[in-house]
């Protein structure tokens, strides 16, 4: 039997729940459980779940089976430390090409108090950034990282109270197409999350 269509319908939903942070850093998810929660046999499920794992967002520990990568403050530190890394790398191997696709392309987040429409207009806008690469490595690299801090990014509005005021400032700047300006404003955007990493984490736990 093929269980491709199954497969990526799991696949989603699953992914979906992860990246709304409807579960906690450390949760154990048994395929049996989710099997019978999906309608859907172990084999499909297992199948999503190792796709998950391969993209970073699920982890598997001898014993333990597939669970979500526990998050400490020096990893979500690292995780905005390496979305700057991929910044820089997009715009140095890019070079003004880059700042005139961002300019065509990078569209203003909306002004909205939802959390996810915040985190994907966020991910929307450093996807962006970097799509002018001529690395297709840099972009790849950034849609993992996106995925890995969109739970986080939800929070980020409650944590830093100008937190959309910020985005829609970065992407004014990604706008306007000066790619020092660009460096140093998300330099100066990453630097600000670095700092709230320990209360970003007391919220995602709690």
């Amino acid at each position: 039997m093929n269980a491709g269509p199954t497969s990526v319908r799991v696949y989603q939903v699953l992914r979906d729940a992860i990246l709304r942070g409807e579960m906690r850093p450390g949760t154990h998810l048994d395929p049996v459980t989710i099997a019978g929660e999906l309608a859907a046999s172990t084999t499909p499920v297992r199948e999503a779940l190792c796709r998950l794992t391969g993209e970073d967002l699920l982890e598997t520990r001898q014993g333990s089976g597939f669970m979500l990568p526990l998050l400490d403050e020096p990893k979500l530190q690292d995780l905005y430390a390496w979305t700057g890394d991929l910044v820089a790398l997009g715009l140095r191997s890019a070079g003004t090409r880059n700042a005139i696709a961002v300019q065509a392309t990078v569209a203003e987040p909306d002004n909205t108090d939802a959390s996810t429409d915040y985190a994907d207009a966020s991910a929307r806008v450093f996807a962006k950034i970097v799509a002018g690469s001529s690395n297709s490595e840099h972009g790849a690299a950034m849609a993992r990282a996106n995925a890995q801090l969109h739970p986080i990014r939800m929070l980020e509005p409650d944590v830093l109270s100008d937190a959309h005021k910020e985005l829609q400032m970065l992407t004014s700047t990604a706008r306007e197409g000066s790619v020092t300006a660009l460096r140093q404003h998300c330099a100066t955007y990453l630097r600000r999350r670095r700092r709230a990493a320990a209360e970003l984490l007391r919220r995602r736990y709690r």
